[in-house]
């Protein structure tokens, strides 16, 4: 019975170095996408898509035996074929007779054709479909590269360094080469810190959710250091200190970042929510450790300090998003997220073709409340705009995607235990991703979708896996069974 036992364990290595190694080149990738301006230059989307597509085609030849992840990642599948489908109907030559767009019954009436499409721009909904599908590829690739826990955690952690890498690399670029064309085509505009990025709302975005993978790796190394000292009495070495010195620094130089980028929603907004989620980390931290009764002391000395570290930060760095929020006046925006709604309103059940903004929203622009000289590319709301691209599938999409990950998280704050850092982590970037997508278009950049979806990923695999919980849940059966 040995040497099968021997060619299992060493095929199961094989596959684990394999694992380890698509992960690397995963998380180059994604730092790669994301120091070139999260692939903001439609130009660069092609090389990044064949990039994806190749790492996704070699995770095809890892074996998937996770079953607990297994039926979210065939709803994953399901979601982005249907999705691919109907963006592909819109762009397809249809008869008159059928509900094409008004704007093709005009042309016909005036060129006589006799064809026409959902979509107002079917070559713009074409070259938008990559944009579309390759986070659901990234999702899936992500969670086929994470079966085990331990393959789950070090995937966190290269995404908590991929986020460092850009966090550093975009103070480097702003101090000493603001006038360099490698990064996002042009040079730093005045007034505002945007590193890597060609603006602050996608610096912000960025920076945010890096912000939560690193406190999703502070759980993770605080789940590790107490399942150490207690099961062997040990304390944690010198290496777990030092890498909660690396956390600790890189999250504050991260949150330094965001409110130096002056963005409101994406600094107030990722500060707001990330601040909870920090303490509910620390919290539980002190819930493993010490007993319930000591914890109030703990509450109070948190909280007081928590209003003073905030108060001393926002004094130090909160000047310049204080001064935005006082000066600037949203006018404009509000008459983008009219005229989108109106739009909407003519269109609500096809749509008018995935990423045809651009193309309809002059249609129904009110010149007397905007300037005539501002281009909007953007609704500045990604799920009116989404709305408006898909029509009526658009909300089964989102339904289906906040559903799925809100299951999921709420799932692993029910059952993980040392690991329940990870769902607040998870659920708190999928708010702020939230929360800002409805002031701008966060998920509407490659870069930063593809970052989401690979921390969504991550975060699923973690929050599914099988906790002390579900453990000792299994010990009491099998017990009971043998004691009858």
């Amino acid at each position: 019975m040995t040497p099968p036992r021997r060619r299992i364990t060493y095929g199961k290595t094989i596959w684990h170095s394999v694992t380890i190694v698509l992960q690397w080149l995963l998380a180059i990738l994604l730092a790669t996408i994301l120091l070139f301006n999260g692939a903001a230059d439609a130009a660069s989307r092609p090389a990044f898509g064949i990039g994806f597509a190749g790492i996704a085609l070699l995770v095809l030849l890892v074996p998937f035996k996770n079953t607990r992840t297994r039926p979210l990642l065939r709803r994953a599948l399901l979601l982005c074929l249907g999705t691919g489908l109907w963006s592909v109907l819109q762009a397809l030559p249809l008869p008159l007779w059928m509900p094409v767009h008004p704007v093709w019954q005009d042309l016909s009436a005036t060129l006589g054709t006799t064809y026409g499409y959902f979509s107002v721009n079917p070559s713009a909904t074409r070259s938008a479909l990559p944009s579309l599908l390759v986070p659901f590829m990234v999702f899936v690739t992500t969670l086929m590269l994470t079966q085990s826990s331990a393959l789950a955690r070090g995937f966190w952690h290269k995404l908590s360094y991929v986020g460092v890498v850009v966090v550093v690399v975009s103070v480097f670029r702003q101090s000493l080469f603001p006038d360099s064309l490698v990064f996002s085509g042009q040079a730093l505009r005045a007034g505002q810190f945007s590193g890597v990025f060609i603006n602050r709302n996608v610096a912000a975005s960025a920076f945010g959710l890096t912000a939560f993978a690193l406190l999703g790796s502070l759980a993770l190394y605080r789940a590790e250091d107490i399942s150490l000292q207690k099961r062997y009495h040990k304390h944690p070495p010198d290496q777990t200190f030092w890498a909660y010195v690396f956390v600790v620094s890189a999250l504050f130089l991260t949150a330094v970042c965001l409110i130096l980028t002056r963005s409101r929603a994406g600094s107030l907004g990722s500060l707001i929510i990330l601040l909870p989620c920090l303490a509910l980390i620390i919290q539980h931290g002190l819930r493993e450790r010490f007993k319930p009764k000591a914890l109030w002391r703990w509450w109070v000395l948190g909280f007081i300090g928590g209003l003073v570290c905030l108060t001393v930060f926002l004094a130090a760095y909160g000047e310049p998003v204080l001064a935005r929020l006082e000066t600037t006046r949203d006018a404009g925006r509000w008459c983008t997220w009219g005229a989108t709604i109106l739009a909407i309103q003519d269109n609500p059940l096809f749509g008018t073709g995935f990423g045809t903004f651009r193309d309809i929203f002059p249609m129904y622009r009110d010149g007397t409340c905007d300037s005539a000289d501002v281009v909007w590319l953007r609704a500045h709301n990604s799920f009116l705009e989404i709305y408006l691209g898909l029509g009526l599938p658009a909300l089964v999409l989102v339904g289906m995607v906040f559903f799925n990950l809100g299951r999921t998280v709420l799932f692993g704050l029910q059952n993980r235990q040392s690991l329940k850092g990870i769902p607040i982590a998870m659920g708190g970037a999928i708010l702020f991703v939230t929360a800002h997508s409805l002031v701008d278009f966060p998920l509407q950049i490659p870069g930063i979708a593809v970052y989401c979806a690979a921390l969504m990923g991550a975060g699923t695999s973690l929050c599914l896996q099988k906790g002390r919980a579900g453990r000792s849940r299994g010990r009491t059966l099998r017990t009971a069974a043998v004691s009858r």
